[in-house]
């Protein structure tokens, strides 16, 4: 065989393996510049939440106990676990052959132990079912404490002695996604007021640097709105002024001043002529940093915007970027449904069992109402007379 065609077909090959080996490279580079680029191929960070019960340390007696527990899940949260850290003691004399515990969520149950051998504070880490998960959760704790008496604990009267302790520790423990915010004011206010968010500090309160009075009031009537939505006891919103503002990536920003106090960034995002009868709530985000801009040329339509902002009602109906408030606009919440009748449950909820049995109900108060000393709940109940059928 002629040697230089030898040679020639050696080189065309070495010629075709390099330029696959560039086509790939060249692919290999386009890749990962799409996944650099993309926020949708890049992996989202997870975050945790420790959400402790408002429950103060309680001891339930008698050989069947149950109490109530309530926590929330914020809706802009993709939950990818919950864990429930039950912290508990149980009475000397138990049994640990025969006492049990059961946990249940919104009526459904789904984990049931036996305590262990030991005397003292006990953990119990459990996992929480993600599809039994709501906006608004009871957990309920059941169980029977039966003290050691031989073969016969099964015919044990009732004593001071069968006792469960929840120590007030207990909380649930979320891993979870953030949901990225619309430009609606219903998804900042979300965000704004959320557990996480408030108790990270990556929610302020803005006023300008150095506030009028009435910008002053306007900001003191919002963070008054915001108060009575915190469910947490020792989380608060931080008001600073404009000079101190130190937006970070994440941070939810409340700006409420007039226009001419205004940072230059965010007069861009308001048309002037429009402030002349009215105010404008508006959000704006970049680069991760999420302003709601509450601001008016007269001080009157500030404090008016304010009110607006400080209705939790109001803010939840909103579903655009931007809101107009004029003098005649309705800033105050609506009366309570059903004439002043709160319902404590949508459902039939049904106490069985012997013995003294109690239940407890969460109540959410509009934003513009709050409990006082010596205020007074009335409770109506419905007598349901049971048919029992002998059948012959």
């Amino acid at each position: 065989m002629n040697k230089s065609f030898i040679n020639k077909q050696n080189g065309t090959k070495q010629n075709g393996t390099a330029k696959l080996l560039q086509f790939i490279l060249m692919v290999g580079i386009i890749i990962i510049g799409l996944i650099e680029m993309s926020p949708s191929i890049k992996a989202a960070s997870n975050h945790t939440y420790v959400q402790q019960f408002q429950n103060s340390t309680a001891t339930l007696s008698g050989k069947s106990v149950e109490t109530n527990m309530y926590f929330t899940k914020m809706d802009y949260w993709n939950v990818k676990k919950a864990t429930f850290n039950f912290n508990y003691q149980i009475s000397q004399l138990a049994s640990r052959q025969t006492s049990d515990i059961t946990v249940s969520m919104n009526g459904i149950k789904f984990k049931s132990f036996r305590p262990q051998k030991k005397t003292g504070l006990q953990t119990e880490q459990i996992r929480i079912p993600l599809r039994l998960l709501e906006g608004e959760n009871q957990l309920q704790i059941e169980g029977q404490i039966l003290n050691q008496t031989g073969s016969k604990n099964y015919n044990l009267a009732q004593t001071p002695a069968n006792w469960l302790t929840i120590e007030k520790g207990s909380n649930v423990n979320f891993e979870y996604q953030l949901k990225e915010a619309d430009p609606t004011l219903h998804s900042f206010y979300d965000h704004f007021s959320g557990q996480d968010t408030i108790a990270y500090q990556h929610s302020r309160i803005v006023s300008a640097t150095n506030p009028s009075g009435d910008e002053l009031t306007a900001v003191m009537i919002a963070l008054s709105g915001e108060s009575r939505v915190i469910t947490t006891e020792n989380d608060q919103i931080q008001v600073v002024p404009m000079k101190h503002m130190n937006a970070q990536k994440d941070d939810y920003l409340m700006v409420i001043a007039t226009y001419q106090h205004l940072p230059r960034q965010l007069k861009k995002q308001v048309d002037s002529t429009e402030l002349t009868q009215k105010a404008i709530i508006k959000t704006y985000y970049s680069k991760g940093k999420h302003y709601l801009i509450v601001t008016s040329q007269k001080a009157s339509l500030l404090k008016k915007a304010a009110r607006f902002v400080a209705n939790a009602e109001l803010m939840n109906e909103v579903n655009r970027s931007t809101e107009t408030v004029t003098k005649n606009t309705a800033t105050f919440s609506s009366s309570l449904h059903d004439d002043d009748y709160y319902h404590l449950t949508t459902k039939t909820d049904q106490i069985l069992g012997a013995g003294h049995r109690e239940s407890s109900y969460l109540i959410s108060l509009p934003n513009d109402r709050s409990n006082a000393d010596g205020s007074q709940v009335t409770l109506h109940f419905a007598t349901v007379k049971i048919l029992t059928l002998n059948v012959h």
